[in-house]
């Protein structure tokens, strides 16, 4: 084998996603409340030729700080999730082992319309078949540290519908659609004749 192709062999990997999990739901709660305020500052206020009302700037800049202290505070509870795709005939497999059901899946699933399995048994397996560990930072050079197994049982017992979901729909994405970036194609230098 030429050294080009075995370099090729001994760096390549499978794509990968980096899904966050915040794991604290006060804090959650607290942030969309400062944001649901700050739309309320934002949202357009009625016409009124008495008053001319305009967003409190103090309001808003002591919760736009809160805002941040408060995502600040969510980053210390935040899984940031790496996830890898499997290899085909492991997602096979797996697909098998769900077979699909008779009713309709739903619109929600980034993966209901060419679905030929299980959505609903499917999504824990497939994240845990996925995951490859966590990044303490969501930087993507950050390294990606191993996760114990109970740690993930854990974590897949917590994880909310939507929180499963999300983590599902971006393992699928790894397992079964074209994640390949294209190359640049070479543009034609020749002109077009234009005929009189």
């Amino acid at each position: 084998m030429n050294n080009r192709l075995k370099l090729i062999r001994e760096k390549a990997t499978r794509p990968r996603r980096t899904v966050p999990l915040i794991t604290n739901g006060e804090l959650c709660e607290q942030i969309e409340a400062v944001e649901d305020e700050l739309d309320r500052l934002d949202a357009p206020k009625p016409k009124d030729r008495r008053l001319t009302s305009r967003p409190d700037a103090a309001r808003r800049d002591v919760l736009t700080a809160d805002l941040d202290t408060l995502r600040a505070a969510a980053e210390e509870f935040t899984l940031y999730l790496v996830l890898e795709g499997m290899p085909d005939t492991v997602w096979l497999a797996l697909k098998r082992q769900h077979p699909a059901v008779d009713d309709k899946p739903s619109a929600n699933d980034s993966y209901a319309v060419t679905a030929r399995f299980n959505i609903d048994t499917i999504r824990a397996p497939l994240v845990k078949g996925c995951l490859v560990g966590y990044r303490e930072r969501p930087d993507a050079d950050a390294d990606v540290l191993p996760l114990e197994d109970e740690f993930v049982e854990w974590l897949l017992e917590f994880a909310n519908s939507k929180q499963l979901k999300d983590l599902a729909d971006a393992a699928y994405r790894l397992c079964e659609q074209d994640d390949a970036v294209p190359l640049p194609r070479p543009r034609s230098v020749t002109g077009t004749s234009d005929s009189a």
